[in-house]
């Protein structure tokens, strides 16, 4: 399988789940091991249908995700990426649903990256989650997302209520530029976040979690399910 263009960024010896946005880098969940640097990817949605309701999983895992809310009347959610083919959300309640299964419910090391470009600034924006936060079930468990200081985030939960987060601190992130972002989640105890493969803040150390919760929530991409049980789909393409 051929890895499209991403950044270098050191990845925690456990998973990895590599997203992109309306970027045409692809999508990727790799599993990693103590004894193996990669063990093969869990996910890789590259984004390249160019057309239908179905986001294909090419790592031969079938988490498939299912494209939602979007306008398929002439396929304008299709569209060029940084590399081949992307996909652009509106920012109102477009998202991929992948329901939860055990390949994406990461309990140790973690990263996730994603290749974006915002339409829209100033605004909280989901880029990947199994983030649940309807008052019943409170099943976070890990989530990148952009906020509205225009800053990158990094959560994770330990037990799908209280939330750990990562927030960059370089970049400022403006509408109609291309940038690779990444979430980086190690067990024994650190937290970092990447902007074009640089570090964007000091590695956090203090309250880090020692895993990730496990729970029955569905992975979503440009989305996650909020406190009212909407979608907060805040990610212009």
């Amino acid at each position: 399988m051929i890895r499209k263009k991403l950044w270098k960024i050191p990845i925690p010896i456990a998973i990895a789940i590599i997203i992109a946005l309306f970027a045409g880098g692809g999508a990727l969940i790799y599993a990693l091991t103590k004894t193996t640097e990669k063990a093969g990817p869990v996910g890789y949605w590259k984004f390249d249908e160019g057309a239908g309701t179905v986001a294909y999983d090419a790592s031969g895992n079938a988490n498939n995700g299912t494209l939602t809310n979007f306008d398929f009347d002439d396929d304008s959610n299709w569209a060029t990426g940084k590399v081949a083919g992307a996909l652009q959300f509106d920012g109102s309640n477009d998202y991929i649903l992948k329901s939860d299964n055990a390949s994406l419910s990461v309990t140790a090391d973690l990263t996730l990256e994603s290749w974006i470009k915002l339409d829209t600034a100033s605004a909280e924006q989901t880029v990947i989650g199994k983030w649940d936060e309807t008052t019943a079930n409170n099943d976070r468990s890990y989530r990148l997302w952009i906020d509205s200081s225009n800053k990158l985030n990094f959560s994770v939960s330990t037990d799908g209520s209280a939330v750990v987060s990562h927030t960059g601190t370089t970049t400022t992130f403006t509408t109609g530029k291309w940038y690779h972002i990444a979430g980086v989640y190690d067990n024994a105890g650190t937290m970092d976040v990447y902007v074009n493969g640089t570090l964007d803040a000091t590695q956090k150390t203090s309250g880090v979690p020692a895993s990730i919760d496990d729970n029955a929530s569905n992975l979503y991409i440009g989305a996650k399910e909020n406190t009212s049980g909407a979608l907060d789909t805040n990610l212009d393409g």
